[in-house]
């Protein structure tokens, strides 16, 4: 089984934290930093319908390939007004060789069909900070759902924690968690 976490933890302590927690847990656990790597916005050209790659030829290529092996994703960032950071944003609207092709219907909704083999479970934890609009916190858990709909994901779970400590604590929870194996 294996796990990517996806960050946009902006903070140096933040992603001083992820990264030391990610480097004690077992080597099934990829870390990608969306801080450090350098990629484009989706073009929604339709290129990754007609192949199942994207047409960008950047650092995120590779993420999708790990994405596309791996068991299970973990996604986290700052919510700001009930969805993520931009740069998550702008990750997640670049999953959409995962999908692509032919659509299918889902929960009563029209979908792409999952171009993975066994669609992975999705975590997504939000840092909401203290002073959070009343409704953000649900509306993020709401977000999360809708992804994992849209990803054809087995399971999913959101947390909305308060800081960084709270977000650590969540991934190193979900990492401990038992999950099916591929």
């Amino acid at each position: 089984m294996s796990t990517v976490v996806l960050s946009a933890i902006d903070s140096v302590e933040g992603r001083s934290a992820i990264e030391r927690l990610i480097g004690g847990a077992m080597d099934s656990v990829q870390w990608v930093d969306l801080t450090r790597i350098e990629f484009g916005s989706c073009l929604a050209c339709g290129g990754c319908e007609r192949t199942p790659r994207c047409v960008l030829p950047d650092e995120f290529t590779q993420v999708i390939s790990q994405l596309a092996e791996c068991s299970r994703l973990i996604l986290v960032a700052p919510i700001f007004l009930g969805v993520h950071h931009p740069l998550m944003k702008k990750a997640v609207d670049r999953f959409m060789p995962l999908g692509g092709g032919p659509f299918t219907v889902r929960q009563g909704e029209m979908h792409h069909e999952s171009r993975m083999e066994q669609p992975f479970s999705l975590t997504g934890i939000g840092l909401l900070g203290e002073y959070a609009p009343p409704g953000e916190a649900d509306t993020f858990r709401m977000l999360i759902a809708r992804h994992a709909v849209n990803l054809a994901c087995p399971s999913h779970h959101a947390h909305v924690v308060q800081d960084v400590s709270g977000a650590v604590a969540r991934i190193s929870e979900t990492l401990e968690q038992r999950e099916r194996v591929r």
